[in-house]
């Protein structure tokens, strides 16, 4: 037979979650929580880098890029000039719910991202619409600053594309 000890506190007659049956409550509580964590935070990662060219059919899916040490050590360089030709229209790098349970695992030793890569279909999408401001090659900081401080300007008034090009 076990006997439980416990102090009553004022106003209280319940013992402070000695019961079997609280402790098993509150365990399957904490269990339920922890996959709606896991839900809410496996999308909360994802980057979207586009080029301004016209995207192809031909995509390059790579879901295990291994990185290490929480992305410290990135994963290995992704080598596409065979497969696309025309170069690179949209690169998305992601976290994937598979890819956040593999670093929760590892405590982020192993950092997998999911990489997708759109080749291009070749020139410049619409070339026509947009609006160039050219930079030399050889230019310093405040320069550089200043073109690209120019082009956020007239795209964000006009809503033209700006495109800035280094040129010799």
């Amino acid at each position: 037979m076990r006997h439980i000890v416990y102090l009553a506190s004022a106003g209280s007659s319940r013992p402070p979650y000695d019961h079997p049956k609280s402790y098993q409550a509150m365990k399957t509580r904490i269990l339920a929580i922890v996959p709606v964590f896991a839900l809410i935070l496996s999308g909360c990662y994802h980057t979207m880098i586009t080029t301004g060219k016209a995207p192809s059919d031909k995509v390059i899916d790579k879901p295990w890029a291994m990185s290490f040490v929480a992305g410290l050590v990135p994963p290995e360089e992704l080598d596409v000039a065979e497969d696309c030709p025309n170069g690179v229209a949209i690169v998305e790098t992601e976290l994937s719910f598979m890819n956040l349970l593999v670093s929760a695992i590892t405590f982020n030793i192993v950092s997998p991202m999911h990489l997708t890569v759109t080749c291009a279909a070749g020139g410049m999408a619409a070339d026509e619409d947009v609006r160039h401001l050219d930079l030399a090659t050889g230019s310093d900081s405040r320069e550089i600053q200043a073109v690209f401080q120019a082009a956020a300007e007239i795209s964000k008034s006009t809503g033209e594309r700006v495109q800035v090009r280094f040129v010799e």
